[in-house]
This record gives structure tokens, C-alpha cells and sequence, in this order.
């Protein structure tokens, strides 16, 4: 039996479009199915040539300029850390499992900065290129539950 690695996800943006606006920052913390940690990474992106950004989404930074400030530090090329992440899910010890919420925003940005940055990709299926996780993966809210 391959024991199975939560991944959750956390990405920042500044707009809503995909291919249009940018992809800020990401976060992955790694966790195996009895709830330890295993290990966690976070990446700051450099803004992609010809960069455009929601004049909403930036009033909404505006407002928040500590959270600003950390997703803005010390960014580093995309294509670079968009290869390390993808090595990095390759080296965690299971079946990674991706995690967000909501799924259909951060699972999609993350797929698509990975196809077009590497040969990996999220989602499974007749596609191009390696897949990182097992199944379609899950919206937390969907997973959480009370006991």
C-alpha cells in the first residue's frame, strides 16, 4: 500500500484571468495521512514580461501592504521555481494528493504555470507531460469534517 501525502496549496494573484494576469506567490505544505507535517515549501515569482494586473485585485493589495510586502520579497524567476517545486512533489515518500481551496482556482493556476514552465501538470488525463498527483484532487472544505 503507498501511503498518500496531502499537499495544500495556497497561491496569491493579481487577477482573476489565467494567462492574463500573474501568479504572485504559491505555497505547498505536505502532510502525511495521520496529520504529520512532512515538509513545506513557498515561492515569491518574479512577474512574467508584459505583466498585467487587475486594478481591483491591486486596490485589494493596496489594503493589505504587510501581505504585500511578504509576497513581493525577494521573487525568483518562474520557469526556476516552477522545476523545483515539480522535483520537490517528486521527491516527497507517496502518493501526493493536491489540496486547495477553492480546487477549480488554485489547482488550475498551478497546472497551468507547471505545462508551461516544465513537463508536469496537475490534473491527469490524455495530456501531455508527468503528472505529479494522484486523483482529481480536493477542495478542503469537501475533506474537513466534524466529528
Amino acid at each position: 500500500m503507498v501511503d498518500l501525502i496531502y499537499c495544500f496549496h495556497d497561491i496569491e494573484v493579481d487577477g482573476p484571468e489565467l494567462g492574463t494576469h500573474s501568479m504572485l506567490s504559491f505555497a505547498c505544505a505536505a502532510y502525511d495521512e495521520v496529520g504529520n507535517e512532512v515538509a513545506s515549501m513557498e515561492k515569491n515569482l518574479e512577474l512574467p514580461d508584459k505583466a498585467i494586473s487587475d486594478p481591483d485585485v491591486m486596490n485589494w493589495w493596496a489594503s493589505h501592504p504587510e501581505a504585500w510586502a511578504y509576497i513581493r520579497n525577494d521573487p525568483k524567476p518562474i520557469k526556476q521555481s516552477m522545476l523545483e517545486y515539480s522535483d520537490w512533489i517528486e521527491g516527497l515518500p507517496g502518493g501526493c494528493v493536491f489540496a486547495a481551496h477553492p480546487l477549480v482556482f488554485d489547482g488550475i493556476w498551478i497546472d497551468w504555470y507547471l505545462r508551461k514552465y516544465t513537463d508536469a501538470r496537475v490534473f491527469d488525463g490524455p495530456f501531455r507531460g508527468r503528472n505529479l498527483f494522484v486523483g482529481a484532487g480536493i477542495d478542503i472544505p469537501s475533506y474537513v469534517r466534524e466529528y
